[in-house]
């Protein structure tokens, strides 16, 4: 049974492996929200197949980038009345910039958005960084140390209210409906 979702926007935010994708696969199968990865947005139009190591100064600016891209099509889409969830850390101020704007707007507009932080353990984060790692993913985060080094730059967002999922020792499946149902008044 799929949930209809009212026109909204809902945004899952997290530290790096804290569950945001995996709970996105699992919510969209329940929901028609239409889905946006910023990771997708890097691979679309900035690819980087030989992994290159850009300098942090650039790497910032990419990334900005593709948040204005994400805002921007998560705009385009709400216009034709269909509910969007975006999907990123929004670690940094310039990420979370263009996500701020799409909700000052979209609240003159009175179209409900919405914000999740997504959490995780350490360990549990452990255990996930290492199964990326078998599996051979092309992660960014491919270390304990490189976790804990993206988790202290994080910045939550503060702009909305936002609604913490600690997606430890939960299925992706307990995750998504606990996120529907802090959507239950957006849903027919």
């Amino acid at each position: 049974m799929v949930a209809e979702v009212k026109p909204c926007v809902v945004v899952f935010s997290g530290t790096p492996v804290s569950g945001k994708t995996k709970t996105a696969e699992a919510l969209i199968r329940m929901t028609n929200l239409v889905h946006l990865d910023v990771d997708v947005f890097r691979q679309l139009h900035y690819p980087n197949p030989g992994r290159i190591l850009l300098a942090e100064h650039q790497e910032r600016f990419v990334m900005a980038a593709c948040y204005m891209r994400l805002a921007e099509e998560a705009f385009r889409i709400i216009e034709v009345r269909s509910p969007v969830l975006l999907i990123g850390t929004f670690s940094r101020p310039e990420f979370k910039a263009p996500l701020e704007l799409l909700s000052r707007v979209l609240g003159e507009m009175e179209i409900p958005f919405r914000a999740f932080l997504l959490t995780v353990s350490d360990e549990e984060a452990a255990q996930r960084i290492e199964t990326r790692r078998r599996e051979g993913s092309a992660s960014n985060i491919g270390t304990l140390e490189k976790y804990q080094w993206a988790k202290k730059f994080f910045q939550p967002i503060e702009f909305v209210p936002v609604v913490t999922v600690n997606t430890s020792g939960k299925s992706q499946g307990e995750c998504a409906r606990e996120v529907i149902g802090h959507l239950s008044d957006l849903c027919s």
